[in-house]
């Protein structure tokens, strides 16, 4: 086993014996499998298959999470501490 470099999006130090990059899901082992006996492998399209962004996608979450949350704090400043503010003032207008 060596560490190499991804001939598809140049990610260094990924395994020779790796099924495919982590980064762009190249076939990493094919490929090097099929260096040694043929210098030009015919590689399967088929294989080539691009990780998911999982990373991406929980960032994503959690911004809307984080946007739909300070939406909510906003509205609630905005519609409900003026009313309670108002109240109070009612009840000392009434208490005197």
């Amino acid at each position: 086993m060596s560490l190499v470099k991804c001939p598809e999006c140049g990610k260094e130090n990924v395994s020779d014996k790796a099924t495919n990059c982590p980064d762009c899901g190249f076939p990493i082992a094919e490929h090097f499998s099929g260096i040694g006996s043929d210098p030009t492998p015919q590689l399967n399209p088929n294989i080539y298959q691009k990780q998911p962004a999982k990373k991406k996608n929980a960032l994503i979450v959690v911004l809307v999470i984080v946007f739909a949350l300070a939406i909510m704090i906003g509205l609630i400043a905005f519609f409900i501490v003026p009313n309670i503010k108002r109240s109070r003032e009612i009840r000392e207008q009434n208490s005197q």
